[in-house]
């Protein structure tokens, strides 16, 4: 495996594909063979993602054993409209435009979700909820951030929440043999996680007689350009504080120093080779990760909760029997220490259409999605058949492949959920064999996991939870610098001729060339105007 480093020039070339949907068919998606049977009950239409994972001989999207269990048990007969995932927003653009949007709108797009907010196609439901929920009102009344962060400035709550709980989102995994055969403790500091990614890739730790290993993963947060709002390009920012804005003297500020010393560090790792010379072609993390589970790589991020280690466990054990890891918190940087990027406890995900023939109806069939008793048989299946109850109340899957068949692909069928109703059975360790040695291993990586990455002693390194979403005029703004920042910041990794700080001197012309600066602005005003609705992210304990 070359580490030579810094030698070769890779051109950044980084182009997001925007795929437009071009149905504008008038026709209600997913079909009309097979109408729910009403049995009196009002029906309404809600949208569901389509991701091609149902297999087929459980039907459909739309069709299948789930949604027959939803008509059965339900108050309101439903129609599931199928989105397709990855064009979700052009679909529900479709729908809206032909007048077809389902009566009940489920979209993880929150800028999206404002959108339609800001164009009047959704209602309030303050006054449905008052008068027709049950269940739902009961959780707002529990958990009074959710109602706060669906407020909307005019006083209004238009959107509906996903209350999940508290969970990791990132986590730092390394491999516990590899420090024991080097002799190594774990890193607590950038500069002890440089030497410990240094030695991994230089000091065989392995034992195979070859330089074959890599210190630590660039790549495996989504795409390497991310537009987010806060969003660092590499997990690594996040030890620096890198994540766009920041709260000082109770002001917004961007973090320009941050971001100079994050990519000083991120440059160095580069050219003394204890990473992956060629990450730049790994655009979706799926290199880094194979990496890892084949005995190559020693210190890895997870980017989508630590229960993603659990299936990263499972190849590497296949790959290497006596590989034993372990979550670690992430090390202190100039800037102090932080956790990595959480899972918010509450996402909004949904509204209802203003064109809905019976808001009441569905809001009935909200209140029986985030009953325990829909949760349960949409995300465990049925006691007995699927699952058994462990000693602890919890749910253990039966058989692992009848899961896979007929459970794995339920998520999104339970999207208007409140898992944070499950309590201690809301996690994946609780529904593991603690005999079987790969549960056991996942159960203690997933409690560090957890204690480490979010540790109620340290701060988020995101600090603000619910920033708002810019005009139009400025997301067009932000997005096209932060491309241009990303550009300049992946040229200056790979580049030995271009500095840091030329590249940070570029970056600050470009962001306001874009003008990226409006946006600073913007956000600036907003939370000097908005102090009561600024939820910060250490309020995220307060659900979990």
């Amino acid at each position: 495996m070359r580490k030579t480093c810094g030698r070769r020039f890779v051109a950044v070339v980084a182009i997001l594909q925007v795929t437009l949907f071009l149905s504008t068919s008038c026709s209600p998606a997913g079909g009309a063979k097979q109408q729910p049977e009403t049995a009196g009950k009002p029906l309404i239409t809600v949208g569901i993602y389509d991701r091609g994972t149902v297999p087929t001989e459980e039907g459909t999207v739309a069709h299948n054993r789930w949604t027959r269990w939803i008509n059965e048990h339900s108050p309101v007969a439903v129609k599931f409209i199928p989105i397709p995932r990855g064009e979700s927003v052009q679909r529900y653009k479709a729908l809206f435009a032909s007048g077809n949007a389902p009566d009940l709108v489920l979209d993880f797009d929150s800028s999206f979700l404002a959108e339609l907010v800001a164009d009047g196609q959704v209602i309030p439901i303050d006054d449905l909820v008052e008068r027709h929920s049950t269940e739902y009102k009961k959780l707002l009344e529990q958990y009074p951030l959710v109602r706060k962060l669906a407020t909307e400035p005019d006083g209004n709550m238009y959107l509906i929440a996903q209350i999940t709980g508290l969970k990791t989102n990132h986590s730092l995994l390394i491999r516990d043999d590899w420090l024991e055969a080097l002799g190594l403790e774990a890193p607590q500091t950038a500069e002890q996680l440089f030497e410990v990614a240094k030695a991994f890739a230089f000091s065989d730790p392995d034992g195979n007689g070859r330089d074959d290993t890599l210190g630590i993963n660039f790549t495996g947060l989504g795409p390497l350009l991310n537009n987010k709002i806060a969003g660092g390009i590499r997990p690594l920012d996040m030890m620096f504080r890198n994540v766009g804005y920041l709260i000082e003297n109770g002001q917004v500020v961007r973090a320009w120093e941050q971001a100079q010393a994050a990519l000083a560090y991120q440059k160095r790792l580069y050219e003394s080779g204890v990473i992956d010379p060629d990450f730049m072609t790994d655009k979706d993390g799926e290199k880094a990760k194979l990496d890892f589970v084949n005995g190559k790589l020693g210190i890895f991020w997870v980017s989508s909760g630590i229960e993603d280690a659990y299936p990263l466990l499972q190849s590497l054990l296949k790959h290497v029997p006596t590989a034993r890891v372990k979550a670690i918190p992430l090390p202190k940087g100039p800037f102090g220490q932080f956790n990595p990027l959480a899972k918010a406890p509450v996402q909004l995900v949904g509204a209802i259409n203003k064109n809905a023939s019976n808001p009441e109806a569905v809001m009935k069939y909200i209140d029986f999605m985030v009953s325990e008793k829909a949760l349960t048989a949409l995300r465990f299946g049925i006691e007995g058949e699927h699952f058994e109850r462990t000693a602890d109340g919890c749910y253990r899957y039966i058989d692992r492949e009848k899961y896979n068949r007929e459970m794995s692909w339920t998520l999104d069928l339970y999207m208007p959920s409140a898992r944070v109703i499950l309590g201690k059975c809301n996690s994946l360790a609780s529904s593991l064999d603690p005999t079987n040695p790969i549960d056991k291993q996942y159960m203690e990586i997933e409690a560090d996991g957890e204690k480490y990455s979010l540790n109620p002693d340290v701060e988020f390194a995101y600090p603000v939870w619910n920033w708002p979403t810019l005009p139009k005029g400025l997301q067009m703004s932000m997005a096209d610098g932060i491309y241009a920042l990303t550009d300049i910041y992946y040229r200056a990794i790979v580049d030995p001729a271009y500095s840091v700080e030329q590249a940070i001197a570029d970056a600050r012309q470009a962001w306001e060339q874009s003008g990226g600066t409006k946006a600073d602005e913007y956000y600036r005003s907003w939370f000097a105007k908005n102090r009561e609705r600024v939820l910060l992210s250490n309020e995220y304990y307060s659900i979990r």
